[in-house]
């Protein structure tokens, strides 16, 4: 097929597009059987109808399917609530894949930090490795005023530790992070 060509028009460099319109074509492809088609019109539809995506979500989030369960937990990351959230902090300490657990984290590490923090702190006792490892990366790019607090819980993780390695990882952590906290002069 051959396409038009415009020419002497320049072409914007971003287009915009009202939400709504993109509501109009999206909210058909919450039904797709594609999983990805699926996503992408869930997250184009977070911006306008947040009770839709979290409704369609629902189902992600509860299947006997990995995958659907992670594309469920990246979902929640664009949908900042206490619901989000809470139930972003379960999946990362209860869910039964681990890659679905390391998601739920990375979805948390986007909430608000009001509704993110106290949970990603929270997860630095987790029983699995990876998702305290995950946490340990996400919290020194928290918000600079929020950092005091991340060092403090990172202390505390790492008194905790048993293992060496975590140890390693926990101990990078704070020095990220006490080197982006205001006044530090690295």
């Amino acid at each position: 097929t051959q396409f038009p060509v415009v020419k002497d028009q320049p072409m914007p460099s971003r287009m915009r597009v009202a939400p709504e319109s993109l509501s109009e074509v999206a909210g058909p492809l919450t039904e797709a059987p594609l999983l990805k088609a699926r996503v992408t019109a869930l997250l184009v539809l977070s911006q306008v109808d947040s009770d839709r995506v979290a409704a369609a979500s629902e189902s992600m989030l509860f299947s006997g399917e990995p995958i659907q369960r992670l594309e469920g937990a990246y979902l929640l990351g664009y949908l900042a609530g206490p619901e989000s959230a809470g139930a972003l902090s379960e999946m990362a300490r209860h869910d039964a894949d681990p890659d679905v657990r390391c998601q739920a984290v990375k979805s948390l590490a986007r909430q608000p930090e009001r509704l993110g923090l106290e949970r990603l702190l929270s997860l630095l006792s987790a029983p699995d490795g990876r998702v305290v490892r995950m946490v340990a990366r996400a919290l020194p790019l928290m918000d600079p005023a929020s950092l005091p607090a991340v060092v403090s819980g990172l202390e505390k993780a790492i008194q905790a530790a048993t293992s060496g390695s975590l140890k390693a990882v926990l101990l990078r952590s704070v020095g990220m992070a006490a080197g982006r906290m205001p006044g530090s002069p690295v």
